[in-house]
């Protein structure tokens, strides 16, 4: 898992493309890669990230497989959980088959 990086920049220039650091670890040879569009609450960040490794080791071996499916289930979740507040939930990224 990856969140956005908020890197010191000069007045004036532009943040990164969002999912940019995403894409390069991809890139740089992981099937899938979950991350986030923008910075969230650390709080709900480590709830989200147990829910998905809890289902990934559901059957005790980890399925990397049900990556999507874990992170929708997690999202869902926390959604569940923050009905009004979607930029604490809505910012989780799939990438990969």
């Amino acid at each position: 898992m990856c969140g956005p990086q908020a890197p010191v920049r000069p007045a004036g220039t532009l943040p990164a493309t969002p999912g940019a650091a995403q894409g390069s670890t991809q890139l740089a040879g992981y099937r899938q890669v979950i991350g986030t569009l923008w910075p969230i609450q650390d709080a709900v960040a480590a709830d989200i990230a147990k829910d998905v490794y809890t289902h990934l080791r559901r059957d005790g071996d980890m399925a990397t497989a049900r990556a999507a499916a874990a992170l929708h289930r997690a999202v869902r979740r926390a959604r569940a959980a923050h009905p009004r507040e979607p930029h604490l939930w809505a910012s989780h990224i799939h990438l990969g088959p």
